[in-house]
């Protein structure tokens, strides 16, 4: 699909770029942090293969991987769903849609 760019809204602009940058510098440390807790996991378990911690020391190690892991891919949501709402305050969409005044990730009404 092609985005389409008509009027942008500056107030809105402002704001979502600033979102977007922030939670991409976000993810490039949370990067960093699930290496750093795979590395520990690691640790744990050559630890408890030599008899030094107990197996629990392993799968608390192994927990936090899970654990971060899990905040990366809901911070990566998020920076999809920032991307879009910057697009559509540029005044951009998809296809010939028109933009609609509903941000992307926002609650909407139901339909009956």
């Amino acid at each position: 699909p092609c985005v389409i760019l008509t009027e942008v809204d500056f107030a809105a602009f402002d704001e979502r770029i600033a979102r977007k940058l922030f939670v991409g510098a976000t993810r490039a440390t949370m990067k960093l942090i699930i290496v750093a807790s795979q590395r520990a996991a690691r640790l744990s378990r050559t630890q408890y293969t030599e008899g030094a911690v107990s197996y629990l020391d392993v799968i608390d190690g192994e927990r936090q991987v899970l654990s971060t892991q899990l905040q990366a891919s809901h911070l990566q949501g998020t920076q999809a769903v920032a991307t879009v709402n910057l697009i559509r305050a540029l005044g951009g969409g998809w296809g010939d849609a028109p933009a609609s005044g509903t941000a992307v990730g926002s609650a909407a009404p139901a339909a009956t």
